[in-house]
């Protein structure tokens, strides 16, 4: 059974750097991973770390949180209705001010 992992922008960046890419296509790949990653690796271990103290999350929504890094509540909510998280406003609240941790 294959094992799954989600990984966030920065995440994938800091992997397939380190690979010998030979195809077009995986070129352009880590180039666009390139102009969209901004975090450490330490920074998002931090980051998923402060996310799921906040709130039991799945992964996929952690990963999405960190690479969107919505700034406002509206923003934060259409990554959490597009996946049926329904979350008091307390937790919203909490949630906002990791990611504003993140971008700062």
């Amino acid at each position: 059974m294959v094992e799954y992992k989600y990984l966030t922008i920065s995440e994938s960046f800091a992997l397939l750097s380190k690979l010998d890419l030979t195809t077009p296509v995986e070129k352009q790949g880590l180039e666009y991973l390139e102009k969209f990653h901004s975090l450490k690796p330490a920074e998002v271990k931090k980051a998923i770390k402060d996310l799921s103290a906040v709130t039991e999350l799945p992964d996929k929504v952690i990963v999405k949180i960190i690479d969107l890094s919505p700034r406002n509540r509206e923003s934060l909510m259409v990554i959490l209705t597009s996946n049926s998280i329904n979350l008091p406003e307390e937790k919203i609240t909490a949630i906002l001010d990791v990611v504003k941790g993140i971008v700062e």
